[in-house]
């Protein structure tokens, strides 16, 4: 089954989650600009992109 490729207009909202650095304390980020979202500086977490119908898709993923 092939993934279906997605444009950063397609989602209606970004959610950023992830882990504070060197803790177990967790954080949720939920913007709608793209370019917000992908300048976090992740250290352990995920960028999803949620479209109209509710569905997230993940965008991009940060393991360190």
């Amino acid at each position: 089954m092939m993934k279906k490729e997605y444009k950063a207009c397609d989602f209606v909202k970004f959610v950023v989650t992830g882990l504070y650095y060197n803790s177990t304390r967790k954080f949720r980020i939920v913007t709608s600009s793209f370019i917000h979202a992908t300048g976090i500086n992740l250290w352990k977490g995920n960028i999803w992109g949620v479209l109209e119908n509710g569905k997230r898709v993940r965008l991009s993923k940060a393991v360190n």
